[in-house]
């Protein structure tokens, strides 16, 4: 079954025109006409060994570069185009009909589209853009009403046709079978835009000649310069959309993989290790095919001989290693247990002075410039199925910090929110929010309203959608638990920075022109101690304030994620244990605003739909409840995403087959008691049983060192991997 589509953000003009051209520039091949027979050949061959799963970086780069990203394609793609010049009918994700037959087809998309609509498709098989335009037009002309949305051409691409095309690679270069899986896989990424071009004569695949010498020789680390010499034949195409920005991330993708083969093995490989930038400044072209001389080639490389510092894997499965303690850094110092208060001094006392519409200092904290840049240049981009120019969400939950960890658990997209599913998170989270007024605040990332369009109030169950944020319009709910009443007070809202605050950042953290110094985050889920008190040089008054847990008249240290190499926040980023400012305040805006390309304003915060002065805009309306609390008064903000509420919704329903509660339980930012100080002491920390900024920091950078994925999240099953026995459990649970 196909979930719906998402909205996303759309790409400028002149990306989309880039993209465009690079999609025309397929090779014309003397041996095209026989691709189908070689495929068709190919798989029939029951003799070759199953193949070893494709790397995911690479599967993302293929994706990326063939699609444009989920807003190309759902813009222009998901009806049956001709890309132009020597390609033929396409459809899904580069699925080139010039090299296919009507059996071939059916096979591929039979369990998509019934057989009327392939039956026509199966028309412009075998056609050739330069030899069969006017043929090709006529055909796009009666398939326009055929629709395939990026699911179901997801599914095709990564079940039959880069297989396909994988075999392709191994028949014409079987020497890549010993190579490292990201070396594997850039060069299928080459096959798939050029075909496997290894023989072919003339001075246009003279790179493409050499890369077989060095496979076959064992040469490995000339062939990224190889790939990089082939940008000589798309001037017309630069980077970052065009060819010459796919040779680039080609090339960074096989030295990535050339460098993970010769590092040391410091623990179980749990998830492949961070890709490189594909968009980063690409450095000098490599000497061109004429240049090339067998004595400027690199000493052999035997891929396929173990390397004696790696440790060759049992013939049994490996019994999880027991993770060492790691002592917490100095600069790290110990989360201290919340202290109870009641009122503060008057709000505006509390409030830092800061520029107009600013959600953050212009102080980086602990992730310097020159830090994060580091960081995240050297990890690069995990998500590469959106343009760089646009802001974006992974597509993927598996590179989310937000979602990995629910990855493998399946959730209604829609549910109803009850105050018990509500409880059923906060005893899974080891959270113990503020009782005082029975009252706290509440973010729900990745969800809207299902039927009651801006907002719900004071209902004993509201009914959601489940979604994932897209920076750009109101794709989560806030408001609040009235705890002791039973009630729940949802708008819409909110929980991640928009595009303006994304880019601008990248633009100074990588050293070009900006327009503010403000810096820009991802607050990541958890519970917050905060404050009723101000935002923005008091002008935004009253408001949710986030608060040291030891001196409720500071505002609060917070581990955030932060991102310089991209407009996106993902697994790959760097923490940063800083003071962020990420308050709840309101959106300033109920339409999209031109200059913050987005419905709402901020480079971190919580919004809620509304302008800074209306009482009746949404925002009004929780500003109104903050005003019942009382200034200085204390109010926790539990944020939360939208999956972990549907799921904690099935798990309540009578009868129901969806996943146990047990299994979402978690240790994160805001969770408390003796689990905690377990796994504080494990990281280093004497431990005072308070989940805060360090214990975050501590825990995503231990994750990162021993190939984990870094989120800062402890789950029963990361304890059972670690064998720490932070929850004395004995076996895993559901999550992998």
């Amino acid at each position: 079954m196909i979930t719906p589509l998402r909205p996303e953000c759309l790409l400028s003009p002149e990306a989309e025109a880039a993209i465009d051209l690079a999609r025309s520039l397929r090779e014309a091949l003397s041996g095209d006409d026989s691709l189908s027979e070689t495929l068709k050949r190919l798989e029939g061959d029951g003799t070759r060994s199953p193949m070893r799963a494709l790397d995911p970086a690479a599967r993302d780069l293929i994706i990326g570069f063939e699609t444009g990203g989920r807003a190309y394609y759902q813009k222009k793609l998901t009806r049956p185009n001709w890309p132009g010049f020597f390609s033929g009918v396409t459809i899904g994700f580069g699925y080139d009909l010039r090299s296919d037959d009507a059996a071939r087809l059916a096979q591929a998309w039979g369990t998509i589209l019934t057989p009327e609509p392939l039956g026509r498709l199966s028309a412009g098989c075998g056609l050739r853009g330069e030899k069969d335009t006017e043929r090709i037009k006529e055909i796009l002309g009666t398939v326009q009403d055929i629709v395939i949305p990026w699911e179901a051409a997801e599914r095709v691409f990564l079940d039959q046709t880069l297989p396909r095309y994988r075999k392709l690679l191994l028949d014409h270069l079987p020497e890549i079978a010993t190579a490292p899986p990201k070396c594997e896989g850039a060069l299928l990424s080459l096959v798939f835009n050029r075909g496997a071009v290894f023989r072919e004569e003339g001075d246009r695949f003279a790179e493409m000649r050499e890369i077989r010498g060095l496979a076959e020789t064992g040469q490995w680390e000339g062939i990224p310069a190889r790939i990089r010499s082939m940008k000589r034949l798309w001037p017309q195409s630069p980077a970052p959309y065009g060819l010459q920005g796919r040779r680039e991330a080609e090339a960074l993708l096989f030295e990535e993989g050339l460098r993970e083969r010769t590092s040391v093995v410091t623990a179980l490989p749990l998830e492949p290790p961070p890709r490189p930038d594909p968009l980063a400044v690409a450095p000098s072209p490599g000497p061109t095919g004429s240049d090339i001389s067998e004595r400027s080639l690199p000493a052999p490389t035997d891929l396929s001989a173990p390397v004696s510092n790696v440790p060759t894997a049992p013939a049994a499965p490996p019994v999880p290693p027991a993770f060492p303690p790691v002592p917490a850094p100095a600069k790290w110092p110990e989360d201290a247990a919340p202290v109870a208060f009641r009122a503060l001094p008057e709000a505006g006392s509390l409030t830092r002075n800061m520029p107009e519409g600013a959600e953050e200092s212009t102080e980086p904290g602990e992730g310097d410039l020159a830090l994060d840049r580091f960081m995240d240049g050297a990890r690069g981009v995990m998500d590469f199925t959106q343009a760089r120019a646009s802001s974006y969400w992974p597509s993927r939950d598996e590179t989310s910090t937000e979602y990995a960890h629910l990855a493998t658990l399946g959730a209604p997209d829609s549910f109803e929110l009850t105050p018990e599913a509500i409880e059923v998170l906060i005893a899974a989270n080891r959270f113990d929010p503020e009782r005082e007024q029975s009252i706290f605040a509440l973010g729900i990332r990745g969800s809207f309203l299902t039927s009651d369009g801006h907002e719900a109030e004071r209902r004993d169950r509201i009914s959601l959608t489940e979604t994932r944020p897209d920076h750009v319009h109101f794709k989560c709910t806030v408001g609040f638990y009235h705890r002791a009443e039973g009630k729940i007070t949802l708008y819409a809202g909110s929980t991640v920075p928009c595009p303006y605050y994304m880019r601008n950042y990248h633009l100074r953290m990588t050293g070009k022109a900006h327009q503010t110094k403000e810096g820009c985050n991802l607050m990541p889920c958890g519970c917050y101690l905060s404050r009723v008190g101000t935002h923005s040089k008091g002008t935004i008054d009253p408001a949710v304030r986030t608060t040291d847990p030891v001196n409720p008249l500071a505002d609060a240290w917070v581990t955030v994620l932060r991102s310089s190499s991209d407009v996106g926040f993902g697994t790959h980023d760097h923490w940063d244990r800083t003071q962020p400012y990420d308050n709840i305040h309101c959106s300033y805006y109920l339409n999209e605003s031109p200059k913050h390309e987005a419905f709402f304003s901020s480079a971190g915060c919580t919004t809620v739909r509304g302008r800074k002065d209306s009482s009746t805009d949404q925002f009004g309306k929780f500003q109104k409840t903050l005003l019942q609390i009382g200034k200085g008064r204390r109010i926790d903000y539990l944020l939360l995403t939208g999956k972990e509420y549907a799921l904690a919704a099935e798990s309540l329903r009578p009868g129901g087959s969806g996943t146990p509660a047990s299994s979402l339980t978690r240790l994160r930012t805001g969770s408390m008691g003796e689990e905690v100080r377990r796994l504080q002491q494990k990281l280093g920390f004497v431990g005072s049983g308070y989940f805060g900024a360090s214990t975050k920091k501590a825990l995503a950078e231990y994750q990162r060192s021993h190939g984990v994925t870094s989120d800062g999240i402890y789950s029963p099953d990361l304890d059972v991997k670690f064998q720490w026995n932070v929850f004395h459990l004995q076996t895993a649970g559901t999550l992998a």
